[in-house]
């Protein structure tokens, strides 16, 4: 079987302190049209935590969110969340 595979985002990790074991979640784009609101957000979300958790030792990742954020923020909360989250005050 041939499988097609296509780019239809990315997700990143920054200002990794490997002595504390943390990072911050840093960009989470799905530029892609038909690929939006198929759950690959969350998806690719999950896999890149436990990955830094598995592979990296990292024990948490901290987060920014704009409270009116509402699909971003769940996007990534996934269960098992290792997110310090804070939702930043809305800018108008």
């Amino acid at each position: 079987m041939n499988a097609v595979l296509t780019h239809v985002g990315q997700v990143s990790l920054y200002r990794i302190d490997w002595d504390r074991h943390r990072a911050e979640y840093g960009r989470l784009l799905i530029g892609e049209a038909d690929a939006a609101r198929r759950g690959l957000a969350r998806a690719a979300t999950t896999v890149l935590l436990q990955h830094a958790a598995v592979a990296w030792g990292l024990r948490e990742v901290e987060l920014e969110v704009f409270a009116d954020n509402v699909p971003r923020l769940r996007s990534t909360r996934p269960a098992g969340s290792p997110f310090a989250n804070s939702a930043a005050p809305c800018s108008t």
